[in-house]
């Protein structure tokens, strides 16, 4: 099944209309004085005719211009909402995941966190959004550089594995085994990253090890 919509290029929407444009220009040129000539033989007549051309020209012009604009707002108008049914489409399945998620945006700051992430770290959407990942998330390896090493990987590589340190907002610390991809744009500017996390702390509760043993 296909979620996601087919990808527009305006450079070809823009160059198709400039075509059309140039091509109705050129016939209006060439055809319209003989036509003209045609119809009114008399130079009196005629003279009123190119009037009249310049009045048609125009209103023509304009119901050209609305017909493609139309067809291609209509367009970009089905693609949106064919992006808003993917966009819900691929939240419920962030929401079900039974692993705590995190999406950043290009800038490190937290845009999506599913339920599964404020359930285990006791958060709500207005504690997370819009806050750092160095504010929730701590490296022994990478300390301060967290999101430097976040927004080098690569996307073509796979998932990169780091042990994590998360504050939560009861108080509690969680210790978490968490995988990281990015998205980057067709300039190859960051776009995303998105973090996965598995708890430790469960793990460590139901083989019966203490979690202090992480410290």
């Amino acid at each position: 099944m296909t979620i996601l919509p087919p990808r527009l290029s305006w450079k070809k929407d823009a160059l198709k209309i400039a075509l059309i444009f140039l091509f109705t220009g050129f016939l209006w040129i060439f055809f319209s004085d003989y036509f003209l000539r045609v119809l009114f033989p008399a130079p009196a007549l005629y003279i009123k005719g190119q009037l009249f051309k310049g009045l048609f020209f125009v209103l023509g012009t304009a119901l050209l211009l609305f017909l493609l604009t139309a067809s291609h707002l209509r367009k970009r108008d089905l693609l949106h909402q064919q992006i808003r049914l993917a966009e819900i489409h691929y939240r419920s399945l962030l929401e079900i995941l039974p692993d705590p998620l995190l999406v950043l945006n290009g800038k490190g700051h937290i845009e999506y966190v599913n339920s599964s992430f404020k359930k285990s770290l006791y958060y709500n959407d207005e504690d997370l959004l819009g806050r750092t990942v160095s504010e929730i998330c701590f490296s022994d390896i990478y300390k301060d550089c967290l999101w430097d090493y976040l927004k080098g990987l690569q996307e073509e590589n796979p998932p990169s594995l780091l042990f994590l340190t998360l504050s939560a907002g009861n108080g509690e610390t969680l210790y978490v085994l968490s995988r990281w991809c990015v998205q980057r744009d067709d300039l190859g500017h960051l776009t995303h990253v998105i973090g996965v996390m598995t708890d430790l702390n469960l793990l460590l509760r139901a083989s019966g090890e203490p979690s202090s043993g992480l410290r």
